[in-house]
């Protein structure tokens, strides 16, 4: 094959490219010879392309455009091919491209930088210089073509009152079709309406029914448990009603048990008292109160050389017991 490649070279990075200008040049006659070759890299080496990974091409002159699946993929060299389509390629004009590989079970999608090319339109009144002969003969072949299609023409004209009458037979069967057809769908149409409006109104009377047959299973165990909390209401009442009169005939007996027996100990420590001669707070009320020594039960003061024990010291002084350091000379 002699087919016209037209290479084009993309890295895979998130940095901004310019649209690449090819200087690619296609003729609208370029029947199934023009092809796309793409070379996909990533950090400067080949971009290993999955199997299962779609590679997506759009191409767009003017208004028209493509959307296509290239199948010719170099899986190990990172590289694509691409036949453009006859039909598009019969579009003349500047084209515009771009390349979409989706990955990751064709959830995330990796696009390449815009590209373009060219079709332009071919010499086609150009005779390839190859025989007169064959300029001839395919200028004879031609006519022939051509005589032949008036003579088919023809002959339908001649014939023509048979294909109206065929015309007009089968233009009437079609509509006696139609007829029926129409027909039959409104019939099942409404046997259709007639089969959901029966079906609505069973489920509708299921529903009212369980609706009420679960209103009343609800009341009837209301009610019940109602005469339980009653009955469990006028036992609870009752046992806390003699539980609390126990209570307070215990309280009572206690307390009045209690009562007699400080009245008994306070009679007999009244009693021991004045058996025994014991000296009450009212008997000791004028008697004489000093300390002898601290709580603690260490001497009250004491006496050195700064505060020696000498007669004025000592009168000063309540009573008690001291300690003296300096003996000499001690009243």
């Amino acid at each position: 094959m002699y087919n016209k490649e037209g290479k084009i070279n993309f890295e895979v990075t998130p940095y901004k490219q310019i649209k690449k200008q090819t200087n690619i040049s296609f003729y609208n006659t370029d029947k199934g010879t023009a092809d796309l070759v793409i070379n996909l890299t990533r950090n400067s080496s080949p971009l290993l392309i999955g199997v299962n990974n779609d590679i997506l091409i759009k191409l767009k002159n003017k208004n028209d455009y493509i959307i296509d699946t290239i199948k010719e993929v170099d899986h190990l060299n990172g590289q694509v091919r691409y036949s453009i389509p006859n039909d598009f390629l019969s579009l003349t004009g500047n084209v515009d491209g771009q390349i979409y590989i989706a990955v990751n079970g064709k959830e995330d999608i990796i696009t390449f930088a815009e590209f373009s090319f060219e079709v332009k339109d071919a010499l086609i009144n150009t005779i390839p210089a190859v025989d007169k002969l064959r300029e001839i003969r395919t200028f004879q072949d031609f006519r022939q073509n051509i005589m032949g299609t008036i003579k088919e023409i023809n002959e339908a004209l001649a014939n023509g009152d048979d294909y109206v009458t065929l015309m007009e037979s089968t233009k009437e069967k079609g509509l006696k079709q139609l007829n029926e057809s129409e027909e039959e769908i409104v019939k099942n149409l409404n046997d259709l309406e007639e089969k959901i409006k029966n079906d609505f109104q069973n489920k509708e009377t299921n529903l009212t029914n369980i609706f009420n047959q679960t209103t009343k299973e609800l009341q009837k165990i209301s009610d019940e448990a109602i005469l339980v909390i009653q009955r469990e209401k006028d036992g609870t009442l009752s046992e806390l009603e003699a539980f609390s009169k126990s209570i307070k005939e215990e309280i009572e007996t206690s307390t009045e048990d209690k009562i007699n027996k400080v009245e008994n100990i306070s009679k007999e420590a009244l009693q021991a008292i004045e058996t025994n001669d014991v000296i009450t707070k009212e008997d000791s009320k004028g008697w004489a109160k000093y300390k002898l020594v601290e709580n603690d039960g260490s001497q009250i003061g004491y006496f050195n050389s700064e505060y020696p024990m000498t007669r004025e010291n000592l009168e000063s002084m309540p009573s008690g017991f001291y300690y003296s350091e300096d003996k000499s000379n001690n009243p």
